[in-house]
């Protein structure tokens, strides 16, 4: 494997439930669906990265919190630990050189606590939104990135973090660009990989977004939502954040068969009659 080429691992971290109309704007109203937190480990010989760090030690205020809008259903359940998979991949905290968050949420920030990497990428966007609105009812700072991971973000890793924006290459084969879409501080990752070029995103939740072409039902802004299927219909593999289809897979890795051989199959069909 050269230095252009990653391995992608996603490791599923917590589950949850949300309704139909979150995740599919304005349609199935009767429907909820399974959405997975999960946290994409990314290796090459340019270094370890994570995307994502999982809720951590906000588990609970965040359970608290989509219990209380959503009832038992919204709950969050933690299925997994980060420190102990990536100990158990022969990882430690210590060697993690990057981590990038999307979007910034206490679900993507959690688990920052005790990792001290050397970076941490957020959208600059997204990051100067946050500091200095104007905010909308979508927005709430405080909930978005909490006081704990603030001060690691402000005091801790102020010498580390790393404003992405428009395309940001971050190491090769790697880099982060604005999506927007679901939040202000939504991005899209772009990661070289033997299978062609994947991207790792929150601006669709699921595969079925792209099949459907219909955009997330928590969007912020529909003109992106449409950019961003463009953008992504010249990806080989899209891997929505949230998807539970997604949760565990390995690229390149046996997982890749049924369904994500079809879809990369279709994708580069797709793309060669373009």
């Amino acid at each position: 494997m050269n230095s252009n080429t990653w391995t992608i691992e996603s490791l599923p971290l917590a589950t949850t439930q949300v309704p139909g109309p979150e995740v599919f704007w304005m349609q199935d109203w009767d429907r909820w669906y399974d959405l997975t937190i999960q946290v994409f480990l990314l290796t090459s010989p340019a270094g370890v990265v994570l995307i994502n760090t999982g809720p951590g030690l906000l588990a609970s205020m965040i359970d608290q919190v989509w219990s209380a809008d959503l009832g038992p259903r919204g709950r969050l359940i933690v299925i997994g630990d980060l420190k102990d998979q990536l100990n158990a991949r022969g990882i430690a905290t210590s060697d993690i050189d990057e981590v990038i968050v999307t979007p910034l949420q206490p679900y993507t920030l959690g688990g920052l606590t005790g990792l001290q990497p050397p970076r941490v990428v957020v959208s600059g966007r997204g990051w100067r939104h946050h500091l200095d609105g104007p905010h909308t009812m979508h927005d709430a700072p405080e909930w978005d990135v909490p006081r704990a991971a603030a001060g690691l973000l402000l005091e801790d890793n102020a010498r580390r973090l790393v404003l992405a924006d428009d395309e940001c290459v971050l190491r090769p084969g790697l880099s982060a660009s604005w999506i927007g879409t679901h939040h202000r501080s939504s991005l899209l990752i772009e990661v070289t990989t033997l299978v062609g070029r994947v991207a790792i995103t929150d601006a669709v939740f699921l595969q079925e977004n792209l099949r459907r072409r219909r955009p997330i039902g928590i969007c912020e802004n529909l003109d992106e939502a449409e950019r961003a299927f463009d953008l992504l219909a010249d990806f080989d593999l899209v891997l929505p954040i949230y998807d539970p289809a997604v949760a565990g897979i390995q690229v390149p890795g046996p997982d890749l068969t049924g369904a994500f051989a079809q879809e990369l199959s279709i994708r580069q069909d797709l793309k060669g009659e373009r």
